[in-house]
């Protein structure tokens, strides 16, 4: 025999833990990236050399490409630094004054770098063999820029025969 009590008191209990009738929950999580502060100098992969012409006072080598960059918001500085004068290789008493002059060739993105130092030269007058060139970045981006490294010797008639050498080094530092 059917009852109609029992039919009625199921479909009460069955309405009462329907999900549609209870209230929404919500709940959240946050997700976070950290990027670290990167810079870098990038030297050409080769020496430069030249030859100093017979009776030529000075000889400047081929440009050369350093390629910068750098992500801080406060953009970086980079440093170019010669440690001494051109020096002669096989009697490295003998040294030669150097100029270096730089310039940005290009830049990608927006980091509006600009030379702060463009000439520098080694004094063997003052003793001063060490010297920078300088560009600076105000924003993240990266650029190459270019060094045209002279040789200037002080009379090339009496510069002694022989390779100079003299080496560059660059530092790039988050401002």
């Amino acid at each position: 025999m059917w009852k109609p009590q029992a039919q009625i008191c199921a479909l009460a209990i069955s309405l009462a833990i329907d999900p549609t009738t209870l209230p929404a929950k919500s709940d959240r999580q946050s997700f976070q990236v950290h990027v670290a502060t990167r810079a870098s100098v990038q030297a050409p992969p080769f020496a430069a050399s030249a030859l100093l012409p017979v009776g030529g006072d000075r000889v400047s080598l081929p440009e050369q490409n350093w390629n910068v960059a750098s992500n801080s918001q406060s953009g970086a500085t980079v440093r170019l630094v010669a440690d001494h004068h051109f020096q002669h290789l096989e009697h490295p008493g003998i040294r030669r004054d150097a100029r270096f002059d730089l310039r940005v060739i290009s830049q990608s993105h927006v980091g509006n770098w600009k030379v702060t130092r463009s000439i520098a030269s080694t004094s063997q007058q003052a003793a001063d063999g060490s010297t920078y060139v300088e560009a600076q970045s105000s924003q993240p981006g990266s650029a190459a820029i270019g060094l045209i490294v002279t040789f200037e010797p002080d009379d090339s008639l009496f510069t002694p025969a022989g390779s100079y050498e003299l080496t560059i080094t660059g530092t790039i530092t988050a401002n």
